[in-house]
């Protein structure tokens, strides 16, 4: 039977804090998500936003990664508050996720990515999120996973500047592993700036493709 909130005096247990926080979600799903490992390959406006909805959801593993520190400049759509200004990401996101699920495993890694280390850093995820900014470093993950993990599956986003068409944003399958959201066109520029609205949705795509990756559905 699900504990009450209002009976709590303090933070729940770990069982108590599942039954609660699951109790709105899909009956059948929690443990699965709960054994689940996902990477998160850069946590700015993407991955900052797709790591708190896994969260929300009840996974329970995650691997980050990020350099960069939290910007001013960045809390138009980033998912950090203005306490995390010149925190680096990987410890900022910690902060937030950990808001929200006290109980999730964490793992960071406050570095740069690049070939040397992309795949020592997510090897075994269940799948792995690329959400970087600049078109070379998504090519080049792409490039590593699809020359070295031949099964798991890499969740890409592209196209989401601006104020554009919310239908526009897609999900597609490329290969057996690789998964491309967003509308492949609208790139970020100075007249066409990213927005929290295009690029919350992107990562909700991106999100909900890997949950239904993680529950074997077959179409993403």
């Amino acid at each position: 039977m699900a504990v009450s909130f209002r009976n709590l005096s303090n933070l729940p247990t770990e069982t108590d804090y599942f039954d609660l926080v699951t109790s709105r979600n899909t009956p059948g799903i929690q443990e699965r998500l709960k054994q689940a490992t996902v990477g998160i390959a850069g946590l700015g406006g993407l991955g900052s936003n797709v790591a708190v909805q896994l969260a929300r959801c009840g996974v329970g593993h995650m691997i980050l990664a990020d350099f960069d520190v939290v910007d001013p400049s960045n809390l138009n759509r980033q998912n950090y508050y203005t306490r995390h200004i010149g925190m680096k990401k990987s410890e900022a996101i910690k902060d937030v996720l950990r808001q929200i699920n006290p109980y999730i495993e964490l793992i960071s890694h406050d570095t740069y990515l690049d070939r040397r280390n992309i795949i020592d850093i997510f090897q075994g995820v269940d799948v792995l999120v690329e959400a970087f900014d600049k078109a070379e470093n998504k090519s080049l993950i792409l490039d590593e996973w699809l020359s070295q993990v031949k099964n798991n599956p890499l969740v890409c986003a592209s196209g989401m500047g601006g104020i554009g068409p919310s239908n526009a944003i897609r999900t597609k399958k490329l290969g057996h592993n690789i998964y491309l959201v967003g509308d492949l066109q609208s790139e970020a520029t100075p007249e066409n700036g990213v927005m929290a609205p295009r690029v919350a949705m992107t990562a909700a795509h991106q999100s909900n493709a890997v949950l239904r990756l993680l529950l074997n559905q077959q179409e993403v």
